[in-house]
């Protein structure tokens, strides 16, 4: 979230992916609190969330209009961004063998 809001303060944001890829956003403080719950709790799985879901595309509106500035947001397809980072990937293979 504030990676998205920090693209917004300098004017751009931009979305890799589905643009309907959706997030349940929460807080790490909420997080931290429910592991230590869940300590005590005879749950082998919890559910954890924030009360809303969002697409990327509005949350970097929200940003936007917080910020009182016009939207403009990038989106770069998943395949594209797959092929920007493959020599990153490669160099990482690499370096991990």
């Amino acid at each position: 979230m504030a990676g998205i809001f920090n693209m917004a303060v300098k004017g751009r944001v931009y979305i890799f992916g589905n643009r309907e890829n959706k997030i349940n956003p929460i807080h790490e403080t909420n997080v931290a609190k429910m592991c230590v719950d869940a300590i005590d709790m005879d749950k082998e799985e919890i559910s954890l969330g924030g009360p809303e879901i969002f697409i990327y595309t509005e949350i970097a509106e929200i940003a936007f209009e917080v910020l009182g500035k016009k939207p403009k947001i990038v989106r770069i397809p998943a395949w594209l961004a797959k092929t920007l980072t493959l020599p990153l990937r490669l160099i990482k293979k690499s370096i991990m063998s």
